[in-house]
């Protein structure tokens, strides 16, 4: 029976479902850092070198720790670009419902 929008229920295939319950699986496996970075970005868009200054670390500690989020599915590329102080561009990262769920598990409001 298709919902409000048309939609028909997807009978029998549960990936989204397996992959929600993953990435909160993953929750649990943010170190201090991850968890510095993800508040940063779920505070305000960044990407590693406005998260590093935010957090005043160096943007070699903080983008390895980006990629892992975007890699677990707290974070995501937002189409945007951030032009850096050298005149290359960067990109600007936000934060994902997973990315919520996961602040809330860890007590991050």
């Amino acid at each position: 029976m298709p919902d409000l929008f048309g939609f028909e229920a997807a009978k029998g295939k549960r990936a989204t479902s397996h992959l929600a319950a993953k990435q909160l699986e993953n929750a649990g496996k943010l170190s201090s850092r991850r968890l510095s970075c993800l508040v940063s970005v779920a505070q305000k868009r960044g990407s590693g070198y406005t998260v590093a200054k935010k957090l005043d670390l160096g943007v070699t500690q903080v983008r390895p720790r980006l990629t892992e989020l975007e890699g677990m599915g707290f974070i995501t590329d937002s189409l945007k670009r951030n032009k850096l102080p050298w005149g290359t561009s960067e990109i600007v990262y936000e934060v994902t419902p997973a990315g919520v769920a996961a602040l809330a598990i860890q007590g991050v409001s």
